[in-house]
């Protein structure tokens, strides 16, 4: 089986346009195709060309909480936990899916929403406190709004990581360290 990138979230619309983001990036040569179903699963191959190296991979995207298949597991390499800033108990809610992905291994896991400063329910600090406590890397697909209130430390965080959406999510999954890479030259 190939690497993994294990996708799931609280809505499908976010999830579908996020994938379909990555998949349509001009930057990148992304040919996806749908190479297995079921009602609950979906992969999607994704070949990830860099300038040093490429490699194969799918997205499993689960549609429903449930515990994957043992192979599956072992083949993950990423996780992407996607929230929608509109659902209320947001936190809550991201935390029903951790008994679900507590059986995987893995080391690059992302919470991805929009700007987080647009969920009403929670706040900055309170998702960066989860992510922290879950060894999850939050990934925003909006740009933060910049305030007087913002430390030194998010400053220097913000100028290596100025970058956004689907564009943000790429530039992590090509920075992983995956298992069958193929090096350029």
């Amino acid at each position: 089986m190939k690497p993994c990138i294990l996708t799931m979230g609280l809505d499908q619309t976010l999830i579908d346009e996020v994938l379909q983001g990555i998949i349509s990036n001009p930057v990148v040569d992304l040919p996806v195709k749908t190479s297995e179903s079921n009602e609950n699963l979906t992969f999607h191959d994704w070949v990830i060309d860099t300038k040093y190296y490429t490699c194969d991979v799918q997205f499993c995207v689960v549609k429903q909480k449930l515990l994957v298949e043992q192979d599956i597991a072992d083949a993950t390499e990423v996780i992407l936990l996607l929230l929608d800033p509109n659902n209320l108990n947001t936190l809550a809610k991201a935390d029903s899916w951790l008994p679900f992905l507590s059986v995987i291994d893995c080391e690059t896991k992302c919470l991805v929403c929009q700007n987080i400063d647009s969920f009403s329910e929670i706040n900055r600090s309170d998702a960066q406190k989860w992510c922290d406590e879950h060894n999850f890397e939050l990934l925003e697909l909006e740009k933060k709004n910049e305030t007087d209130e913002d430390s030194e430390e998010e400053m220097d965080d913000r100028s290596i990581k100025d970058v956004y959406g689907t564009q943000r999510i790429i530039q992590t999954l090509q920075l992983h360290s995956w298992p069958d890479m193929v090096m350029k030259g």
